[in-house]
């Protein structure tokens, strides 16, 4: 029986989110298919501040490979993915996570 997190689902615009994953030494993680470099690169942020995890996968993990996850803050095309797989891992596992408002598209326009 999973645990039961009725917070709202945060929802976090570029510069939020670096302060969160800079205060909480966690990362952005990727769930498109560009590599990270590349969406680094569109973003104006750092290599070291994103990774790479397929949001299939995670939603496959284990409470406690999950665990690793706790604060960091997901990043998406539009903000669908990232926002489904942030409130799954809040409502199954309580975890605090993010998701970036408007996924990358909000920031940038439509990829090329």
């Amino acid at each position: 029986m999973s645990e039961s997190n009725s917070e709202p689902l945060k929802e976090l615009s570029l510069q939020d989110a670096l302060k969160v994953i800079e205060d909480k030494k966690t990362k952005l993680v990727w769930l498109g298919t560009e590599p990270t470099d590349y969406i680094c690169e569109r973003l104006g942020i750092k290599g070291k501040d994103m990774i790479y995890r397929d949001p299939n996968a995670i939603l496959e993990l284990s409470r406690e490979s999950a665990k690793d996850l706790d604060g960091y803050v997901f990043v998406c095309y539009h903000g669908i993915t990232s926002g489904f797989v942030a409130a799954y891992l809040q409502r199954e596992f309580n975890m605090e996570v993010y998701h970036l408002k408007g996924g990358i598209t909000w920031i940038i326009g439509e990829m090329q």
